[in-house]
């Protein structure tokens, strides 16, 4: 019979059969992304709940413990996409103006030249920003970081953990500028990203408590 013949394909894979979990999980990830509209976290519920019986009932057939694995995990990598949606921070408002803004170095990018002979600009990642403005005085730090490429002239010499203080240009995540295309708003959603910028002035820096900038 077909069963029988499935059966003893799938025994004498048993030994690769657990390199299919990861794959499962990936697959529950993707189903949560499909859709146009986030779904419902009740169906991978219903699925782990839906999983137990045939993982007992047939648990003497391995086809049926593949097929509630199978189902378990599919249903653990929706979850998994869910709760990380989730426990996101919230994306904030930035402003629509030049504004002054203070943060904590996280990394630095040396991109490349956009004219051909000249230098290239650095790329900043900057975490626990404030903005310098009356509307945000005493304003909490962001929980999302901020991206701001450097003036190609700015020669000030900092690394990771140095507090910069900058004017900057801000802009949210662009749109899909076509259906199916590269989604810069999820990428920064599930990359802790706030936005980015361009800086106007050069970059100094920062007192450690965000006070104003260090003079020599």
């Amino acid at each position: 019979m077909l069963s029988d013949r499935f059966q003893r394909l799938l025994l004498s894979e048993h030994h690769r059969l657990p390199l299919w979990l990861p794959v499962g999980l990936a697959s529950g990830v993707l189903l949560w992304f499909q859709p146009r509209y986030e779904p419902s976290p009740w169906f991978a519920l219903a699925g782990l709940v839906l999983s137990c019986p045939v993982l007992i009932a047939g648990w003497w057939r391995l086809s049926a413990r593949l097929a509630g694995c199978a189902l378990l995990c599919v249903s653990l990598g929706f979850l998994a996409a869910w709760s990380e949606g989730h426990r996101a921070a919230p994306m904030p408002e930035l402003p629509r103006h030049a504004v002054i803004l203070t943060g904590r170095v996280l990394s630095v990018d040396q991109l490349p030249s956009r004219v051909e002979g000249e230098p290239g600009s650095r790329r900043v990642t900057l975490a626990g920003v404030r903005f310098e403005t009356w509307l945000d005085a005493g304003m909490a730090p962001l929980r999302r970081s901020l991206r701001v490429r450097l003036r190609t002239d700015d020669s000030l010499i900092f690394g990771p953990g140095d507090r910069l203080q900058v004017r900057a240009l801000l802009s949210a995540p662009a749109f899909p500028v076509m259906p199916g295309a590269r989604d810069m708003q999820r990428e920064a959603w599930f990359g802790g990203l706030a936005g980015t910028g361009r800086a106007l002035g050069p970059a100094v820096f920062a007192a450690a408590d965000g006070g104003g900038p260090v003079t020599a």
